[in-house]
C-alpha cells in the first residue's frame, strides 16, 4: 500500500467538518470545481493534501464553501461526498446568504 492510498483531508467550515480521500474524493471534488471553473479553488484543496500525512486539514471560507455547494448534491454516490453535501449545503447560514437575509 502506497502513503497516497493513507492520505486524508478534513475540510472544515465553520464548526462542521468531513473527511475525504486522496486522491480519489479529493480529486473528484477538484475536478468538479475545475468543470465550473472555479480552478483557484480546487487547486487550494488539491494544495492542502500533504501526501502520506493523515492530518492534512483545509479550513473553508463562506464562499469557498458555497462554491463546493455549486458541485456536490444530496444524491451523491459516495457516501462522503454526500456528508459534504448535508454538512455544507443544507444548512440554515447557507440558505441565510443565498436569499440575502
Amino acid at each position: 500500500m502506497n502513503a497516497e492510498a493513507d492520505s486524508l483531508l478534513t475540510l472544515r467550515w465553520r464548526d462542521h467538518s468531513f473527511v475525504l480521500r486522496a486522491p480519489e474524493q479529493v480529486g473528484e471534488l477538484a475536478r468538479r470545481l475545475e468543470q465550473k471553473g472555479l480552478a483557484n479553488l480546487a487547486v487550494s484543496i488539491r494544495g492542502a493534501m500533504v501526501m502520506g500525512q493523515a492530518g492534512s486539514e483545509k479550513v473553508l471560507s463562506d464562499e469557498e464553501s458555497e462554491a463546493l455547494c455549486a458541485v456536490l448534491t444530496e444524491a451523491e454516490g459516495d457516501p462522503a461526498l454526500r456528508r459534504a453535501f448535508r454538512l455544507l449545503c443544507a444548512e440554515p447560514q447557507h440558505r441565510r446568504l443565498e436569499t440575502g437575509a
